[in-house]
């Protein structure tokens, strides 16, 4: 009588492009006049989003450390970070 115990073990990588990344990755080839009109229809498409003119000169005088614009499920939502 003869008993064979087998083990096989396969692993296995892959890179998922989830939405998620496929929108960053789009958003990064943009220019500077494709990516304003980007913003600007996302704006249009979602009455809770703003969008904030002079961000730079705001940014210096305000009390804000840190503003972020993420595109999330193709929609952009602003990140606050305060001091």
């Amino acid at each position: 009588m003869q008993l064979d115990i087998n083990l096989d073990l396969k692993a296995k990588q892959e890179l998922v492009m989830t939405p998620k990344l496929q929108m960053a990755v789009k958003i990064l080839q943009y220019n500077s006049v494709e990516l304003e009109e980007f913003i600007n229809e996302q704006a249009k498409e979602n009455p809770l989003l703003e969008i904030m003119e002079n961000i730079e000169a705001g940014y210096n005088n305000s009390s804000y450390s840190g503003i972020k614009k993420e595109a999330i499920n193709g929609s952009l939502t602003n990140v606050v970070k305060s001091k």
